[in-house]
């Protein structure tokens, strides 16, 4: 919703809106009864967010608590919803030292919501390196921590702190390299993050890279589907054109058979969670094994002719070897070849004069030329 919402957040009085369909298909939610969706919106409007706003040393300067949404409102006529925020929570929203930095396609992807929020805490910070000395109980609400379970240093450090930071490492453009801990006494007071960057493109930070895109074909496709704009944008960032075509084509095989009801959600799934034909995918797979096969049994053929071709090359070369032997030279050789292993091997083969001269010429090949 804020990403939908961020272009306009600091108009005056700004209501957002976003389609029904889209809004469902992110939430998971098929049903047609709305009932569970709008009791899900109205307890939206009961969050309280609260937080302390802290300057680049770390040190708090502000504290600010405010409703997250000032309405919300769901049109099924144009199956549309529109929501607004508070006027200052939207100020503090728009605040692009925290969400330019943002890798969008990055925050989809944790699986935790503490590696999810000590990244985002982390990234406002990426000019400097690490983070403001952090007081430990801050540190909890900003990672969204409430169990009491957590009461001890140790414990926060081990199920929460460690977790995350192994998480931000593997999945985001960061690398925590190292928690500093700041003691009072005997106790862990204040927690500071080191990190660096992954150097890793960013996601949207290029105007020419975001003009690209939208006058891609598949990007243009989408649009014409239906799609949302920021999220096919951010789609064709993320995803190869090919894999978008490739769900694209299964969710228009599925419609056509008359088994998709909302196309939009469906794709949207389709891409979100790699889903694939079955049987576009067995055909997929036995035709890249019948491609293998095939490259075997060409690579079989050029080997066999390569073979050939040598096998009269040395035919050409034995027999060249002979022409040009005297009588003398021609009946020593006769005579070592019968002393020869090889001319005990001819022996078993006496009277087939085609096997004498092949056994001849590998003689020659082996003791006289190479």
């Amino acid at each position: 919703m804020l990403l939908n919402a961020y272009d306009n957040l600091l108009q005056p009085g700004a209501i957002h809106e976003v389609e029904l369909d889209l809004f469902c298909s992110v939430l998971g939610y098929n049903s047609k009864n709305y009932t569970y969706l709008k009791e899900s919106l109205q307890k939206l409007q009961t969050i309280t967010v609260e937080g302390d706003l802290f300057d680049d040393d770390g040190e708090c300067e502000e504290w600010g608590s405010f409703v997250l949404l000032s309405e919300i409102k769901i049109n099924y006529k144009k199956r549309k919803i529109f929501y607004g925020f508070p006027t200052s929570l939207a100020k503090e929203l728009y605040n692009p030292s925290i969400f330019a930095n943002l890798n969008l396609s990055i925050q989809g992807s944790f699986n935790s919501k503490y590696a999810l929020a000590l990244y985002e805490n982390c990234v406002r910070y990426m000019g400097i390196g690490q983070t403001g000395e952090i007081d430990v109980e801050i540190l909890k609400k900003l990672l969204g921590v409430s169990s009491k379970t957590y009461d001890q240093f140790k414990a926060f450090n081990q199920k929460v702190i460690s977790p995350a930071v192994k998480e931000v490492n593997k999945i985001s453009d960061i690398n925590i390299t190292k928690v500093v801990t700041i003691k009072e006494g005997r106790n862990i007071k204040r927690v500071k993050f080191l990190f660096e960057s992954k150097k890793q493109r960013n996601l949207l930070t290029s105007a020419s890279q975001k003009d690209n895109i939208e006058q891609s074909k598949i990007y243009i496709e989408l649009l014409s589907l239906g799609m949302d704009q920021k999220w096919a944008l951010l789609t064709c960032v993320s995803h190869e054109e090919s894999y978008l075509r490739e769900k694209i084509e299964y969710a228009n095989r599925k419609e056509i058979k008359g088994e998709v009801t909302n196309y939009k959600g469906f794709l949207y799934k389709a891409i979100k969670n790699d889903w694939k034909d079955e049987k576009q995918e067995k055909l997929r797979i036995t035709q890249e094994k019948k491609k293998v096969e095939n490259t075997a049994r060409d690579v079989q053929k050029e080997e066999k002719a390569q073979e050939k071709i040598k096998a009269e090359g040395n035919k050409e070369l034995a027999e060249s070897y002979l022409e040009n032997l005297n009588d003398l030279e021609f009946n020593q050789l006769i005579e070592e070849f019968f002393k020869s292993s090889m001319g005990a091997v001819w022996k078993k083969y006496k009277g087939d004069y085609k096997k004498y001269i092949a056994i001849l010429r590998a003689y020659i090949l082996s003791e006289k030329i190479n």
